[in-house]
């Protein structure tokens, strides 16, 4: 995406941003405060056809401008994921991943929910450069 490292991760580290670019995101919010680092928690509402499920988290890894990983701390899952920026020809380039698991007899469908995760959340990166691509880059006469 033809963004500047450091913008493509303020945006992604500002958690109430997930409603705009994951489609699955109705709500998602730090629950303490203070800057992003380890040991800050949040908690993200996922629409899931007509089901929400709440999801408490932790962030347990944190390279300030570039890297996040979280994991699942309160709610129906457990697991985690995070998000990495690196620098791009044109820009930024993004890598992210999820990882859910599921309890009991649950746990059989973890394949399949993999396959649906990865496929959502290529998506939801697709969707992540359109929506940056649509806003005034900093330091730009119309910001």
């Amino acid at each position: 995406m033809r963004r500047p490292v450091d913008e493509v991760f303020d945006y992604l580290a500002d958690v109430t941003n997930e409603v705009h670019w994951r489609r699955s995101v109705v709500e998602s919010s730090y629950t303490t405060d203070g800057p992003l680092a380890v040991g800050r928690q949040g908690l993200t509402g996922v629409a899931m056809g007509d089901k929400r499920v709440s999801m408490g988290w932790t962030v347990v890894d944190h390279v300030p401008g570039r890297h996040v990983r979280w994991q699942l701390t309160d709610g129906p899952w457990r697991g985690g994921g995070s998000y990495t920026v690196d620098a791009a020809p044109d820009g930024a380039a993004v890598t992210a991943a999820l990882e859910v698991r599921l309890a009991g007899a649950s746990r059989l469908l973890e394949p399949v929910l993999g396959i649906m995760l990865g496929r959502g959340l290529r998506q939801d990166l697709d969707r992540l450069g359109t929506v940056l691509e649509g806003q005034p880059q900093r330091g730009s006469a119309s910001s």
